[in-house]
């Protein structure tokens, strides 16, 4: 390592300024832990960073076999965590029924000793605040299930920290949450065995639960549960009712894939909306809407007049062909807005709405298009997209807008679009309408 004699100014501040630097660079990318590199001094006051990123795991037993390697003076800052509950090696099993009968192993020992070295591994990390904990789909295995829910019985104990949790799998009750006493954020498929009054009755007595997500229906329940008669059998989706008993949330958020199986959405539908509005209309800052089917016209009538009549300042909206008139019904309290657009001429006509009201919404800052790959484009004129009402529209040339977009409408480009954008003063970006939380290979800055 190079002497600290090297970087004389940077070591000469304050350590409060230096552990930020540290944070800003560490945290932004994998590349930047070189900068651990720079001298002892920067490697020992740098190193508890690294242990800040999120950690994700594609299985308990990759997690606990890296606690066993990691020094143990760094976990605890460790304060975000995801890993996956898969099946288990049962290798052993052939081992020692030949070598040994009479010490013969059992499939359920071999889960017990897992479970055990599991919950020892996670004592460990009693700091983290920010926990995902997936069952994937593909396990059928009601051993792994088991062992699963077993987990989820402990992480009050094993987490008296947590502030979010987030889990993709199935549960058969949320009484595991109630002991939580600093969760503020749940996010969950919303399914569970036990009657629906108890998730209310769970949920409501969260003193901090501020922030619910929801997402579904789960694939898993296709496989286990699909009995022929277009709907799963047992496990129960949350109800509308839930709504109107928890504290008052200032975020939500519905993440909601098709299935051929229901005959109407499980969450994006009236009454989910009706009870939205009734019981949360005042504190809601934060809604989120991501779906890969277009919903019905009354469904979208009643999400839209919620938004008109809402202080909310964060808004994501992604549905495959969304009208971008929707602008119209946005809150003058808006600052951030994510939304999707099919292609070249969508996103020309969302500009011509956002400077026609550009006005009302004062405080709106940050857009981001995102791409929406289902609809194709078409070979529609811009004229038929754009009311004429809103052309010409101030700063920006509507002609000037058509040619760019008539040149690039095959390929499905936005740029012209972030561009206009930012003429305009917003800080703009572009990014991908994906409808769910979890798709496969996503996963949080690795280790």
């Amino acid at each position: 390592m190079a002497e600290c004699s090297s970087h004389p100014h940077f070591l000469t501040l304050p350590l409060e300024l230096r552990e930020q630097v540290y944070r800003d660079v560490i945290l932004t990318s994998d590349s930047n832990v070189q900068i651990l590199r720079g001298c002892r001094q920067i490697h020992a006051e740098a190193q508890q960073f690294v242990f800040k990123r999120p950690l994700a795991f594609d299985s308990q037993t990759e997690l606990c076999q890296w606690l066993n390697r990691v020094d143990k003076r760094y976990l605890r800052h460790i304060d975000t965590l995801r890993f996956s509950v898969v099946e288990i090696d049962l290798s052993p099993l052939l081992e020692t029924s030949y070598y040994s009968p009479s010490t013969r192993l059992h499939w359920w020992d071999l889960y017990e000793m897992e479970a055990k070295e599991l919950s020892a591994a996670l004592q460990s990390l009693s700091n983290v605040r920010d926990l995902t904990i997936s069952l994937p789909g593909s396990v059928d295995s009601r051993l792994v299930r088991d062992f699963y829910h077993a987990l989820l019985d402990n992480l009050a104990h094993i987490f008296p920290k947590l502030e979010h949790l987030t889990l993709p799998g199935g549960q058969r009750s949320l009484e595991f949450v109630e002991p939580m006493r600093c969760l503020h954020s749940l996010r969950f498929n919303g399914y569970t065995d036990s009657r629906p009054i108890e998730p209310a009755n769970v949920l409501s007595r969260m003193p901090h639960l501020t922030e619910l997500q929801l997402f579904g229906p789960p694939y898993d329940m296709v496989d286990e549960r699909f009995r022929g008669d277009k709907r799963p059998q047992g496990a129960q989706p949350l109800s509308p009712e839930v709504l109107h008993h928890i504290r008052p949330l200032t975020s939500f958020a519905i993440f909601e894939e098709d299935r051929p199986w229901l005959e109407k959405p499980v969450y994006f539908n009236p009454p989910f909306l009706q009870a939205l509005r009734s019981a949360h209309i005042t504190s809601l800052k934060k809604l989120c809407i991501s779906l890969d089917w277009t919903p019905d016209q009354d469904a979208q009538d009643l999400l839209f007049a919620l938004l008109s009549d809402s202080v909310v300042r964060d808004l994501t909206i992604c549905w495959p062909g969304l009208d971008p008139s929707f602008l119209l019904c946005l809150p003058a309290s808006l600052e951030t807005l994510r939304t999707s657009v099919s292609g070249a001429l969508d996103a020309y006509s969302l500009v011509c709405w956002v400077s026609h009201r550009k006005t009302d919404l004062a405080v709106l800052e940050e857009i981001e298009l995102m791409a929406d790959r289902t609809q194709p484009e078409t070979d529609r004129d811009p004229s038929e997209v754009v009311p004429s009402t809103l052309r010409p529209f101030g700063r920006i040339s509507a002609d000037e807008l058509q040619d760019a977009y008539l040149g690039r409408r095959m390929s499905h480009e936005l740029e012209p679009a972030i561009d206009f954008l930012r003429g305009m003063g917003y800080r703009a970006r572009q990014g991908s309408c994906t409808p769910g939380l979890f798709d496969e290979g996503k996963k949080p800055m690795s280790r």
